[in-house]
């Protein structure tokens, strides 16, 4: 949300006054109901099998990404 607010004049630029209030107004209301537990974020990984139904991904998230989780 800082950033949003030190770039102020860049992202009304970009759009508008109008559209970059409801982009802030989302950022508030989304950083409160992440602090309540409202709303989480889910990811999905897609990839292509192949064709003996193999994916060469990990079953876990172990290994996908360098250094402590």
């Amino acid at each position: 949300m800082s950033r949003l607010e030190e770039n102020w004049d860049a992202a009304v630029a970009l759009t508008s006054a109008g559209r970059a209030r409801v982009w802030r107004i989302y950022m508030v209301a989304s950083a409160l109901a992440f602090q309540f537990g409202d709303i989480t974020v889910n990811q999905t990984l897609a990839v292509a099998r192949t064709p003996d139904g193999r994916s060469g991904m990990p079953l876990t998230r172990d290994g996908l990404l360098p250094g402590p989780r």
